[in-house]
């Protein structure tokens, strides 16, 4: 008789661990994004900001770092699994810097919406307030990851890599929906964003 039952051990109890935290967070969070949504739509000209007029190019900027952060967190999974530790570390390190910056400029976009008064606070300050904590723990997570890989602590990183993946791709995709949920960044405006600045780039 075969033995179905998943196997135990400090990197299947993490990644449990690890889903069940991110469901649970999911719905705890969803609860204020669905908030957001309804009193936008209960009450537009209370609670929907331009953004774009009031918090410059920051909110474009955040949504560049995650899809980048996304991008880059995938292939140092893929580098890591196929055991290119050169690219591995390469790719590591610069999605730990992009995380660096969406906890930094995600910080400053929440107290730059902490000043545009109590409609913002009710409807969007939760939410960007709560994706900010979970930026700050994606990047802690990189950031031990990049210092076992630099100690070549290979067995350590086979525990967090896995678990760690998760919650790297989970707070790009959440940080990517939010802004075009809660109407803050459109893929219109952001295409047309990008465009204008790599106009600009290279018109110098």
């Amino acid at each position: 008789m075969h033995d179905y039952t998943p196997g135990t051990g400090i990197k299947d109890n993490a990644q449990l661990a690890t889903w069940l935290g991110i469901i649970a967070f999911t719905f705890f969070f969803g609860t204020f994004v669905a908030a957001n949504v309804y009193l936008r739509g209960w009450s537009p000209e209370v609670f929907n900001v331009d953004f774009a007029g009031k918090a410059g190019d920051l909110p474009y900027l955040n949504t560049l770092i995650l899809l980048g952060s996304a991008v880059l967190a995938l292939i140092a999974g893929q580098a890591f699994r196929k055991r290119m530790n050169g690219a591995f570390i390469v790719t590591l390190a610069l999605a730990t810097l992009l995380a660096l910056a969406y906890a930094v400029l995600g910080g400053q976009l929440v107290l730059e919406m902490a000043g545009l008064g109590k409609a913002v606070w009710t409807a969007y300050l939760t939410v960007y307030g709560l994706h900010w904590l979970l930026g700050l723990f994606n990047f802690i997570l990189l950031a031990v990851a990049l210092v076992f890989a630099f100690a070549g602590k290979e067995q350590a990183l086979k525990r967090l890599v896995p678990t760690g993946m998760s919650v790297w791709l989970y707070t790009a995709i959440t940080g990517l929906a939010i802004f075009v949920i809660t109407d803050v960044v459109t893929v219109e405006a952001f295409a047309e964003w990008c465009g204008t600045k790599l106009t600009a780039g290279f018109g110098k």
